[in-house]
């Protein structure tokens, strides 16, 4: 999986990455978003774009890759959760 980073100089540390990220990846410190979990990130790039599938699209994936990534994406968060 890809890891997560956050470029602090377009932060504008409103959270928004942090609400949206299914695996608690990052937090805010001093008004900006830090990778504080990198090694729990799935690689959906939601905090990154307005949807998962925008994200997958941006880096060049296909519909039947976006859909396996999908799956993969929402067994991750199950187990995350239990």
């Amino acid at each position: 999986m890809p890891k997560p980073i956050v470029d602090s100089a377009k932060c504008k540390g409103n959270g928004t990455c942090i609400s949206v990220c299914p695996v608690n990846v990052f937090e805010l410190k001093d008004g900006k978003a830090v990778v504080v979990n990198p090694d729990a990130c799935i690689g959906c790039h939601i905090a990154a774009t307005e949807t998962v599938e925008q994200g997958a699209r941006a880096h060049g994936m296909t519909d039947k890759d976006i859909e396996k990534m999908l799956k993969e994406m929402n067994e991750a968060v199950k187990k995350k959760k239990t």
